[in-house]
């Protein structure tokens, strides 16, 4: 934009001094018109000279304009091209640089991908440690009420015995201090008194 706009000012330069040449030229015709017209003594030769020069100057300030012109043409041209390069080796960089990006991305998406894995795995091991303890305390709660039913009937079993009013109030800390064996003599001592009354 800036050399054109150079350009644009020299031509109009050029145009202001071709019509300046140009007036110079229709001044210099005007007086020889003017001489002829009021049979003026002037050389003629030196207006024809005059005149000559006049032309000269135009054509000159012509062909300057011209060759300003085209070496300005070819300065613009060599900037476009250059700034066609520019631009291209720009594309170029920026479609690299996307590429290495898209490259970074897809590395990242398969370490998520791989955690992600991982993570799921770790879930599932989870999960199932979660049933196997569930599993392992309900079996300790079924033979917790194993071991109950078991004790119960065999405190049943102790209350049918005929001694189980004397045990009543004794409890089953002195049978486990005297033992089964310790027990059966406690019965028999029972029995007897039983007999007695």
């Amino acid at each position: 934009a800036a050399y054109l706009e150079t350009l644009q000012q020299d031509l109009a330069e050029a145009i202001t001094k071709y019509d300046s040449a140009k007036q110079s030229l229709d001044q210099i015709s005007t007086r020889l018109h003017d001489a002829r017209a009021a049979c003026y003594m002037i050389d003629l030769d030196d207006a024809i000279r005059q005149k000559a020069s006049a032309q000269r100057r135009v054509q000159s300030l012509a062909e300057q304009a011209e060759v300003h012109h085209h070496h300005h043409h070819l300065r613009i041209q060599e900037d476009i091209s250059r700034w066609g390069d520019r631009t291209a080796r720009y594309m170029r960089d920026s479609f690299a640089h996307c590429l290495t990006a898209i490259e970074a991305l897809k590395h990242d998406q398969r370490e998520d991908q791989r955690e992600f894995t991982a993570c799921d795995a770790s879930e599932r091991e989870a999960q199932e440690s979660v049933v196997n303890f569930e599993a392992s305390m309900k079996s300790l709660l079924d033979q917790e009420m194993g071991q109950r039913m078991d004790m119960e009937q065999a405190e049943l079993e102790i209350n049918d015995y005929p001694a189980a009013i004397v045990l009543a109030d004794v409890g089953p800390v002195v049978i486990t201090a005297l033992g089964y064996d310790g027990l059966d003599q406690l019965i028999s001592l029972g029995e007897d008194v039983e007999m007695d009354d």
